[in-house]
């Protein structure tokens, strides 16, 4: 029991100590790609108007990927939900959405600058363009649209407590 006891407390050690440093970077391709990241998009985010929350919640780049869930409540029930990450494939940056679980729609980063990062699919039928802006560190915009610019939807995110209480 004892050796249960003491395992338990290394590992939770690990955990939390792993948590408080970066992993570590393989060679300077790897570093050069954790830089070139998004990593600003890495927190809880949360937009609420009118009895409506929607939520992103995003994990810090670790081995060239970003993951992310997102979900939207509308009094209090969960309306929407979707599985999401940001990941390189190649020397590209692409983000992987799974919108209620669905099937992966792949988008492909067309523009990347340190405050604002873009990704296309034109075959997909909406959208067909996701933009995530920083507007400062404590806010940011994520922007979709159809083919030609049709059907914008602004989310307009500010950071929030980790604790994930809605």
């Amino acid at each position: 029991m004892r050796t249960l006891a003491a395992a338990g407390l290394l590992v939770g050690a690990l955990a939390l100590g792993g948590c408080k440093t970066a992993p570590p970077v393989a060679n300077a391709a790897a570093a050069q790609a954790m830089a070139d990241s998004p990593a600003w998009i890495a927190g809880s985010w949360r937009m609420a108007s009118d009895g409506t929350v929607t939520e992103e919640h995003w994990l810090p780049n670790a081995g060239g990927v970003m993951l992310g869930i997102g979900r939207t409540m509308q009094d209090g029930r969960t309306v929407f939900f979707e599985y999401l990450r940001i990941e390189r494939r190649g020397g590209d940056w692409a983000y992987v959405a799974q919108p209620k679980g669905n099937p992966p729609t792949v988008f492909t980063a067309t523009s990347v600058s340190p405050g604002e990062i873009v990704f296309e699919n034109p075959q997909h039928d909406y959208p067909t363009k996701i933009t995530y802006r920083r507007i400062s560190g404590e806010s940011m915009v994520a922007r979709i649209e159809g083919p030609g610019g049709e059907r914008p939807q602004e989310f307009r995110f500010v950071r929030c407590d980790a604790k994930l209480t809605p």
